[in-house]
């Protein structure tokens, strides 16, 4: 039977439920009416501005109005909303107090109350609006039901009088800096009843030409409202990237700070394949001390549950685990770690901060999907650099590399206007426009960052793990500078390494030259070059031979 006059409960709850909200009965569209249009404002307007120190001392609350400047005849409204693109539960950006307007724009010239509707509805946990009308087609949703008019357009002057429905969106402490955007969500969804198959979508329905129809969609569009965040002046500086192609990163940042200062590292993720848990170790340069994880920071890439974080293992851990795989937004943070720089650190100085490949009791780092399935995941380290003054400068004046195909981050702090980074020769190390550079041969280069015509350099050498004489193969020579410095470094004695060699002799990358690293090379030196078996040092340091 066509229900033209009337719309069973029953199927008007079901609709609801399903969130399709294709309701109630009401007068056919007008041929020449307006587009319906959502406006969603704050005290008025279409953009809040806040600055990241507001939201340094707690929460900020703001009221929020959706209008509906425009309405070509509505029976039943759907609406679901999100910030962004919705990913890690809406950037942490929340709903409160929803209600419909009293009065609302419907029957606005007779002050008109919501609670006359059927089924008026505000889930501002989900951020989800159903409102359905009236059963009876003899009822009408209209703006001044004494005229008899059921649409209208913001030429009229309580348009943007009385709203549809308000709220209050609260953005949380410690929002990162950012563009973020209230929006009604065009696309279909998953939800809540659909038990991961069925898809919803926001929808507006009135009642249908067509005889054979009992309702009918209304196109509609909306009016955003947006909240920016803007950077502290301490926050200028901070890395940004520009990551090309397929590959899944987590990048650690680099930051800057002044000496006994605590400061927020964070780790980006980008192009994330939908990850529901992490395993990671760091390790920090001696001096640096990791004391926590941000707590206010934390959720904006991931929704995070089952966290274990101890900062005094060795290697540091941090893991997680969901629920559900979550896709992150480009350059979101997954967590910031809270580090202190040492009171008596040197201007100038830089610390770095490392993933681990394997944890202290051999577990091996990872992200995994919804499945445990291990992903495939490129990890770059990051930095924290003592500055006291705001002028610009590297993070790092020199880098060494042990292998081929290592990589380093360098930053340039404190400038304004685009960097263009440099390689004197790539055959050695290559640099990307993010500063990520990457050791592709022997020898030694010059990275150069060059901004308002200045340029900053930092010198980069590659060598080959275990190669400490640098003669470009692993001999008797290389086994006995090891152990003369394991010596020196027991009695107390001044090193006979440089930094560059250092690194080179650090065989199981632990950050430091101890008796392990001698049996390593003595071991490798012996399997490669007095007995000619082919293996890896990968083979040798895991004792697979």
């Amino acid at each position: 039977m066509h229900m033209r006059k009337t719309l069973s409960a029953v199927l008007s709850l079901c609709l609801t439920a399903s969130a399709l909200c294709g309701t109630a009965s009401f007068p056919s569209l007008a041929a020449e009416a307006p587009q319906l249009v959502f406006d969603i404002r704050s005290e008025g307007k279409n953009e809040i501005v806040l600055s990241a120190d507001q939201l340094k001392e707690g929460d900020v609350t703001v009221p929020v109005d959706i209008f509906i400047p425009s309405n070509p005849g509505v029976a039943g409204i759907n609406l679901k909303l999100q910030v962004n693109d919705g990913a890690s539960d809406n950037y942490g950006l929340k709903l409160t107090d929803g209600e419909f307007a009293k009065p609302y724009c419907f029957d606005s010239a007779s002050n008109g109350d919501p609670n006359k509707c059927f089924y008026p509805h505000f889930n501002t946990d989900k951020m989800n609006l159903i409102w359905t009308y009236s059963q009876n087609a003899d009822t009408n949703a209209d703006a001044a039901a004494e005229a008899k008019t059921y649409a209208w357009d913001s030429t009229v002057d309580w348009a943007y009088q009385n709203a549809f429905a308000k709220a209050n969106l609260v953005i949380p402490k410690g929002t990162p800096a950012g563009d973020y955007t209230l929006d009604i969500l065009k696309d279909a969804y998953i939800n809540g009843l659909s038990d991961g198959k069925a898809k919803s979508a926001s929808k507006c329905t009135a009642i249908a030409d067509d005889e054979e129809k009992s309702v009918q969609d209304v196109s509609f569009r909306s009016v955003p409202l947006n909240v920016k965040v803007n950077a502290t002046a301490e926050e200028d500086w901070k890395d940004s990237y520009d990551i090309e192609g397929e590959g899944h990163y987590l990048i650690i940042g680099d930051v800057c700070g002044k000496p006994g200062e605590n400061v927020d590292v964070p780790i980006y993720v980008y192009n994330d394949k939908g990850t529901a848990g992490m395993q990671l170790f760091f390790k920090l340069s001696d001096g640096l001390k990791l004391t926590d994880w941000d707590e206010d920071l934390n959720n904006s890439a991931y929704i995070i549950t089952n966290t274990q974080f101890n900062p005094d293992a060795d290697p540091a851990i941090f893991v997680f685990a969901s629920d559900k795989g979550t896709v992150a937004k480009n350059g979101s943070v997954v967590i910031y770690l809270s580090v202190q720089i040492p009171e008596d650190a040197e201007a100038g100085k830089t610390y770095d901060i490392d993933f681990c490949l394997k944890g202290a009791d051999n577990s091996v780092i990872k992200v995994v999907d919804y499945d445990t399935d291990p992903l495939d995941v490129e990890f770059y380290g990051g930095s924290v650099t003592v500055l006291s003054d705001k002028e610009p400068a590297l993070n790092r004046n020199a880098v060494s590399f042990s292998a081929i195909g290592q990589t380093s981050n360098l930053t340039l702090f404190n400038t304004t206007g685009a960097v263009e980074w440099t390689s004197s020769d790539p055959s050695v190390a290559t640099v990307d426009k993010n500063g990520f550079v990457k050791a592709t041969g022997l020898g030694s280069a010059t990275i150069t960052a060059t901004n308002n015509g200045k340029p900053y350099t930092c010198a980069v050498n590659v060598g080959l793990r275990g190669d400490i004489n640098r003669n470009g193969k692993i001999d008797i020579s290389d086994t006995r500078l090891v152990l003369k410095e394991y010596t020196y470094q027991m009695v107390g004695a001044e090193s006979v390494l440089d930094e560059a060699q250092r690194k080179i002799a650090d065989i199981n990358e632990n950050g430091k030259i101890d008796l392990r690293d001698t049996r390593l090379l003595l071991k490798y030196y012996t399997y490669t070059v007095v007995s000619h078996i082919d293996c890896t040092w990968d083979d040798v340091i895991n004792g697979k031979l």
